[in-house]
Order: structure tokens, then C-alpha cells, then sequence
């Protein structure tokens, strides 16, 4: 169990190192940096994000129950997160300014969801993603001559009972 949970913390720490060095590092302190300097930068950032991984694991016991609040947390925003995918993905009529005022719609109906409602933070992924979608959608069909994507560009996917090729434009 300790050498498992060693892997998944060496695969983290790499992973948080990687991202520092390349994007930070190498794009914004020394873009001319030689493979010696990346290296050493590496190896500090290594011993920083362990360092840190290791605080935060020592005070996560006080914080509760940390992947309740860590699911509660993301369902505010991965359902309107997924609402913009679906959006760009099978709706060839909405542009950017659909998409956005759909999102803001669906946070808008995730907060008055978790403020007024008893309901279960399990539902706001769901909800979000619909009023995003939807509200995208009536977006696009309010406003004339609205940009139509090339309908190449759309998912299209086989039907599970028919076999028939669908395309995601929705007219």
C-alpha cells in the first residue's frame, strides 16, 4: 500500500515539476536556458513541489472530508464545463457569445440551485450542463443570420439500434 501510494505521489510531484519547468521555466524566466540549467531547475522544483504535497498532506486531516468538499466544489462548474463541450460539439448555429451567456445561465442555475434549494450537490452537474445547453441553443435560434458551423467539423457518431451515421448539427 505504501509503495502504491509512493507511485501515484512521484506520478503528481513529476507531473506539477514538468508543467513548471516547461511552461514557466523555460517560456518565461530563461528561454535560452541550456539542458544543464533545465535540469537543475527540475531537480529544485522537484524538492518544492515535494515539500509542499507534504504540508498539504499533513493538514489534510483537519480539513474534513476532502474528497466530499473536493466533488462538491467541482459539480458548480464541471457540468457547465461539459454544457460548453456539448455545445461545440453538436451545435453548428451557436458562436462564442451563445455559449457564454448559455454558461452563464447554467452557474447562475447551479448557485440558485445550492442557495435556495435542499437539493443534493449531486444534481448541479447535471443541471448546470442542461441550462448551458439550452440556453446556448435559444440563444443561437434568437438572434438572425446566426453563424452556421461547417457541419464537417461536428461529432458524428454511429446510432447504437439503427447503424445509421448521425451528425451532430442540430437544425
Amino acid at each position: 500500500i505504501f509503495a502504491a501510494a509512493m507511485g501515484a505521489m512521484s506520478g503528481g510531484i513529476n507531473s506539477l515539476t514538468s508543467a513548471t519547468v516547461i511552461d514557466i521555466y523555460q517560456r518565461i524566466l530563461r528561454p535560452g536556458a541550456q539542458s544543464r540549467q533545465v535540469i537543475r531547475a527540475a531537480r529544485i522544483t522537484t524538492v518544492f513541489w515535494g515539500i509542499t504535497a507534504t504540508g498539504i498532506a499533513l493538514f489534510a486531516g483537519r480539513l474534513g472530508e476532502l474528497a466530499n468538499l473536493f466533488n462538491k466544489a467541482s459539480s458548480f462548474l464541471g457540468g457547465v464545463i461539459l454544457g460548453v463541450f456539448l455545445v461545440g460539439m453538436l451545435n453548428a448555429r451557436s458562436a462564442g457569445r451563445d455559449t457564454l451567456l448559455g454558461a452563464a445561465g447554467g452557474i447562475a442555475s447551479v448557485v440558485a440551485l445550492a442557495t435556495l434549494t435542499h437539493v443534493s450537490w449531486l444534481f448541479y452537474g447535471p443541471v448546470g450542463c442542461g441550462v448551458t445547453y439550452i440556453g446556448a441553443w435559444i440563444s443561437s435560434r434568437a438572434r438572425p443570420g446566426a453563424n452556421v458551423v461547417d457541419p464537417e467539423l461536428l461529432m458524428r457518431w454511429k446510432h447504437p439500434v439503427s447503424g445509421n451515421i448521425l451528425s451532430g448539427r442540430i437544425k
